[in-house]
């Protein structure tokens, strides 16, 4: 698995808070069935966010602004307004990088995008999950810490009373990199077309699969 890089960071955020937003979560525990009891009403969910990554090899913090746009079962748009031009799209299985700044899109299955082996697998699958990592609660936080070897150090979720339960999403590896996003303005179960998350490749731009 790749190192986080500035362009890696904001794609594992973006699929885990999609991911999170389509996982029925089983674990006892009153900060998980909050989530829980909150998801089960959310179709649609579209709103702004804020995104501070820490590159540790560079020693270098960067701002990220933008907008984001889901859709149950699997449907999300995350575009990078400020600190980055990128766009991110997701379609079931099939995760797209486009980068207007470098006329050029990159196409990937998400097991094959460094994720395997990232806290992104076990939202889609939280009955193994106290057997790889140990899940702590403190207040209005859900901290997940792998038990065996990985590259994740840390993941925390910190919640909130708004009808979309996450407020915070932190992530930090064994790198010593970190990425916090905070997302604002929420709209829920809002009309958000179907082509808002079809991506059209621009003229004059590369299409990359891999």
């Amino acid at each position: 698995m790749m190192k986080t890089s500035l362009s890696y960071s904001p794609v594992i955020a973006a699929v885990l808070l999609l991911l999170m937003f389509n996982t029925a979560f089983s674990i006892n525990g009153s900060a998980l069935q909050r989530l829980k009891r909150s998801y089960l009403n959310i179709e649609t969910l579209k709103g702004g966010f804020v995104q501070k990554t820490y590159i540790n090899d560079l020693k270098k913090n960067t701002l990220f602004k933008g907008e984001f746009y889901l859709k149950r079962p699997g449907l999300m748009r995350w575009n990078y307004t400020s600190g980055s031009s990128d766009t991110v799209y997701l379609k079931g299985d099939e995760i797209i990088i486009y980068q207007p700044s470098e006329s050029q899109a990159f196409i990937s299955d998400i097991n094959r995008f460094g994720m395997e082996r990232s806290p992104l697998r076990i939202l889609l699958n939280l009955d193994d999950i106290e057997k790889d990592y140990s899940v702590k609660e403190e207040g209005n936080r859900i901290i997940l810490h792998p038990k065996g070897s990985s590259v994740i150090r840390s993941l925390e979720l910190v919640l909130d009373e708004a009808p979309f339960p996450v407020k915070r999403i932190i992530f930090s590896d064994q790198y010593g990199n970190r990425t916090e996003i905070e997302v604002m303005d929420l709209t829920v179960n809002g009309k958000i077309p179907e082509a808002t998350f079809t991506f059209k490749l621009p003229e004059g731009t590369t299409l990359i699969r891999q």
